[in-house]
């Protein structure tokens, strides 16, 4: 069957996913210190207005790469897949999505 090939890495693939959710909240993290940096007057913030914008948009889109990659992950595995898992995956990226949304608010404050 053609979906075995897929359902051999499934626990690679979790892995895969959870490598990129934490390349994301770095990210979200790097560019929350901009943000803080702008507001205090370390760094003024217009010269960091590109940067902080490109890494929220690379935030969005990895998010729904994301999304996308744990969907196909449920799809292939069929019965074998852990809901749960796949549920909190889910809300974690999306928690981390919002603050990239509120660093962008705490950069507008600046």
């Amino acid at each position: 069957m053609v979906f075995d090939l897929f359902r051999g890495a499934g626990h690679s693939q979790i892995d895969l996913i959870e490598s990129q959710v934490q390349d994301m909240l770095a990210a979200c993290g790097e560019t929350l210190d901009m943000a803080l940096d702008a507001l205090w007057g370390r760094v003024d913030a217009a010269t960091i207005e590109k940067a902080l914008k490109k890494r929220d948009r690379s935030v969005n889109r990895n998010e729904r790469a994301i999304r996308r990659e744990l969907i196909v992950h449920a799809g292939v595995r069929g019965a074998s897949v852990d809901i749960p898992i796949i549920l909190v995956y889910m809300s974690i990226i999306k928690d981390i999505e919002r603050v990239g949304d509120y660093t962008k608010n705490i950069w507008d404050l600046a």
